[in-house]
């Protein structure tokens, strides 16, 4: 029997089907879930929240650079459901004597697959042409599948990042985002920090603390606090603020990165250290990109590269048919 061609083809009999035109959307998502929140956070030790100057160096001790990147097309729908088609990666990329070098086969996880709504027979249908990852929709109503779907999605590239930074074992690791899921249960735990440039949850409520962090200039950073552990973010770390850019006509968050450290004395005591490492970064900055003010330039790279590898929406058209 002649393999079909394209997912039309495979899909000839099955009811309730509806093509779209596959459209391209590149997300720019942090980890899924995070509703808009703010709690005044527990400093380390108890000291009085504060703002200090960053000791630069001109120096920077970060050897390795990791991020995920994920491209969608909504090709059909069964009914109501919608059914997408997703690129999903995640990458670590080393510095070599100020070079960034390409990942191999151990430092790079990436897959091409259709994500699916409770659907057996679809599936089914699906997956001699792709792989297929089967969605659980629980009791969610037709109207919440589209969001479900997409979280499904960034749920997988989160679950490659940690992967591979779980797999770290030599370096100083940078990643874009958090690192409490990161983080190794048992044995030696890497040199690891993350930098979280999404500002959804919100660790200052007062109207005092909101007045500090939002007054920091560039190269300035708050006091080091605890990041609570939660069940989306993983474990608890130590975490700070620190101004990366100024700006003119901006808006207040402008260049505010938040920076995670594991919740170890030694990190404590780098705390200037690091920061100092994460303001050498800046340079050259990561123009065009609308967040050059936050994505350092390392990090740029790394997408850069992904994005490298993604299909194009011409080879998505000429799967779908």
């Amino acid at each position: 029997m002649t393999r079909p061609a394209t997912l039309r083809e495979a899909l000839v009999g099955l009811d309730g089907l509806r093509f779209v035109m596959p459209m391209q959307r590149e997300e720019q998502m942090v980890s899924t879930g995070f509703e808009a929140s703010s709690v005044e956070a527990e400093t380390v030790g108890g000291e009085e929240f504060a703002i200090s100057d960053v000791p630069q160096s001109g120096r920077t001790e970060f050897t390795h650079f990791l991020d995920g990147a994920q491209r969608t097309w909504q090709f059909m729908y069964r009914r109501l459901s919608p059914i997408m088609a997703a690129h999903t990666s995640a990458a670590i990329l080393e510095r070599i004597d100020g070079e960034i070098q390409p990942p191999d086969d151990g430092t790079y996880e990436g897959a091409m697959e259709a994500f699916v709504p409770d659907d057996p027979q679809l599936a089914q249908a699906l997956a001699p042409l792709i792989d297929v990852q089967p969605v659980g929709v629980r009791d969610t109503p037709p109207g919440g599948l589209d969001e479900l779907v997409r979280k499904a999605i960034s749920d997988r590239r989160d679950a490659m990042e940690q992967r591979l930074a779980q797999l770290f074992t030599s370096g100083k690791l940078l990643i874009d985002g958090g690192i409490g899921k990161a983080l190794r249960h048992q044995g030696a735990q890497p040199f690891v920090v993350g930098l979280v440039k999404s500002h959804r949850k919100q660790y200052f409520r007062s109207a005092k603390r909101m007045e500090l962090i939002l007054g920091m200039q560039a190269g300035q950073r708050s006091s080091l606090f605890i990041r609570p552990a939660d069940s989306l973010q993983g474990e608890s770390v130590y975490s700070f603020y620190l101004r990366l850019h100024d700006g003119q006509n901006v808006g207040p968050l402008h260049g505010i990165v938040r920076i995670e450290m594991p919740a170890d004395s030694s990190y404590r005591e780098q705390v200037d250290e690091v920061a100092g490492w994460i303001l050498h970064e800046r340079d050259p900055l990561s123009l065009p990109d609308f967040r050059f003010d936050k994505l350092l330039y390392p990090i740029r790279l790394v997408e850069q590269h992904l994005k490298a590898r993604q299909p194009s929406t011409a080879s998505i058209l000429g799967l779908v048919g």
